[in-house]
């Protein structure tokens, strides 16, 4: 019966023993764990400051009441023996703690686009929504609360991005390459409607024509003292222009016309108009140059084209009078 007891007893004593063993669950020996555990040894300087790094962000977790659970999971895996199933562990740990990550990321996602907005950063702000790695992830995901923040967030920035690119258009200085124009897989990825990409596509439209109008304005100066058409000055590109249906489609075209076949293309004609008045002269006096037309420049006949098709261009006298010669004398 002693015996026995005794047994006992030193069963107790052994399993006190073992307890009093058992690591504590603490950010300290998880960081131990992880360097223990690393493919990479480091150390030193490197390995302290890589310890450092990793109980701080440990520290932080356990201050989120978010995210506790999850950092509880994780230093529960200190308690494996072998490394292969520390790292299994706290990547199951990791893995289940991304979809509130993704969550709190896209409503922190969403605030910074409103204050971006009302800075009227329209650039900025139609670009986090197209690149938005939480609401990706989070609509690929099984979670249905995740799925239906991220259908959320997809429609908001489906809505608003047409309007950021208008704000843009109208600022004139986009880049239309780098707008959610291109940004195809976030229009699938957002499972954007028919009435929906039409709205952005008609925006797109004016924003690539508008990138090239300032342009455009730009050169105008130079090329006119030059003597020169600007290369995108002729009809093919005024049919864009005209393509565009919206009142801002409208100005933008009417600033076109103005710039390249009032401002510039009335200043190209005028630098030979006297030469050439001086030419046909000359030619009445020979009975068989009385009749010939004149090469008037390589513009004459892109000019008169646009005069033609747009009587509202020559508004004065003696500009009317300048086209009705070339149109009557040149070659076309």
């Amino acid at each position: 019966m002693k015996f026995r007891w005794f047994l006992l007893m030193v069963v107790a004593v052994s399993m006190t023993g073992l307890v009093g063993c058992k690591k504590s669950e603490t950010c300290e020996n998880f960081v131990a764990k992880s360097a223990s555990c690393a493919k990479k040894k480091l150390e030193g300087a490197k390995l302290k400051k890589v310890k450092a790094l990793v109980l701080a962000f440990c520290e932080a977790q356990k201050a989120d009441d978010d995210m506790k659970p999850f950092v509880k999971m994780r230093l529960a895996c200190i308690h494996q023996s072998s490394c292969e199933d520390f790292k299994a562990c706290t990547k199951k740990a990791r893995e289940a703690s991304r979809v509130v990550r993704y969550k709190r990321n896209i409503k922190k996602q969403k605030k910074k686009i409103e204050k971006l907005v009302a800075e009227k950063n329209w650039y900025k702000a139609q670009s986090q929504c197209t690149y938005s790695y939480s609401a990706k992830k989070l609509s690929e995901m099984d979670d249905k609360d995740g799925k239906a923040l991220a259908t959320s967030f997809y429609s908001w920035c489906l809505t608003n991005i047409p309007v950021w690119l208008g704000n843009l258009r109208d600022s004139g200085t986009s880049k239309s390459y780098f707008t959610a124009c291109g940004s195809k897989k976030f229009y699938k990825q957002a499972g954007a409607t028919e009435k929906q990409m039409a709205a952005i596509k008609s925006v797109c439209g004016e924003l690539k024509v508008v990138s090239s109008l300032a342009r455009l304005e730009k050169k105008v100066d130079e090329y006119k003292e030059k003597g020169r058409m600007h290369y995108s000055c002729n009809m093919k590109e005024a049919a864009k222009y005209e393509a565009l249906t919206s009142d801002a489609g409208k100005k933008m075209f009417a600033k076109f016309k103005k710039l390249c076949f009032q401002t510039l293309g009335l200043a190209v004609l005028k630098k030979n108009y006297d030469k050439l008045k001086k030419q046909k002269r000359r030619n009445r006096r020979y009975r068989s140059l009385r009749n010939r037309k004149l090469y008037c420049g390589y513009y004459a006949k892109r000019l008169l084209k646009a005069y033609k098709k747009w009587d509202d261009l020559v508004t004065e006298d003696d500009d009317k009078e300048m086209v009705k010669f070339y149109t009557d004398n040149c070659r076309m």
